[in-house]
């Protein structure tokens, strides 16, 4: 892949593990002829401003699996720490040489690699900004990514140590003045729905998503515009029915 937006290296980093504590191995569970990693994995690769992707694991047993997965798929694999999440991104993002660092899940199929594109943009067009992310509450949860400054990250090891820092990675980002938020295109406006998978029930409704919408690039954007159109429809209905 060749970056679009600027010449500073964009390294895609898919964080992923085995033991999710509410759908144990959900990373390999199929989705529609595809594990979930393998979907993530496919969705990042759509993303003309990535030049690198790499998957980081832990060196737990069953870790392994994701480790076969990647190789199965031509993706690198890094494997590390199982608790600190934080230290996977530092030592890939160092080996690779990243200018730019983009934070992704392994919980979420839909990543939309539109937000990947704009929020690695923003930063490549604005040197002073450390973090981008997505209008959270105008995107559906779950196909969002976060890309900062691997310096930034570097930055914030000196003074943010707490554990939960090191399991989320990018939390005293989020707090530093030089984050950037974007706003979605109008066809991305959906806020308040949830296209991640967590538990049994968010593995279900995908599959029901890709068995309704198929292989589309265009999934996420065919959704958000049924919903809207279903909910102005329940809306008209609701209006005719008070008169």
């Amino acid at each position: 892949m060749t970056a679009e937006h600027g010449p500073e290296k964009a390294v895609a980093i898919i964080q992923a593990r085995m033991s999710s504590n509410r759908l144990p191995g959900k990373v390999a569970l199929d989705i529609h002829g595809k594990c979930l990693l393998e979907r993530v994995i496919g969705q990042v690769r759509r993303a003309r401003t990535v030049d690198e992707i790499v998957v980081a694991t832990s060196t737990s047993a069953e870790d392994e699996i994701v480790e076969r997965i990647c190789r199965r798929l031509s993706i690198d694999c890094y494997r590390g720490s199982l608790s600190d999440v934080r230290s996977r991104f530092v030592a890939v993002g160092r080996e690779r040489d990243a200018a730019i660092v983009v934070r992704v899940t392994a919980d979420n199929p839909l990543t939309e690699p539109a937000f990947i594109d704009a929020i690695v943009g923003a930063l490549q067009n604005d040197p002073t900004m450390a973090f981008a992310m997505m209008a959270e509450d105008r995107i559906p949860d779950g196909s969002q990514a976060e890309a900062f400054r691997m310096q930034a990250l570097l930055d914030t090891l000196t003074w943010d140590d707490a554990d939960y820092s090191r399991e989320h990675v990018t939390p005293a980002l989020r707090r530093g003045r030089a984050v950037r938020v974007v706003e979605p295109a109008a066809e991305f406006d959906l806020g308040d729905y949830f296209v991640g998978i967590d538990t049994f029930d968010h593995y279900v409704h995908i599959n029901r998503l890709f068995d309704h919408y198929g292989e589309g690039a265009d999934l996420l954007k065919g959704l958000i515009a049924d919903v809207r159109r279903e909910r102005a429809e329940a809306g008209r209905t609701s209006a005719a029915a008070a008169v």
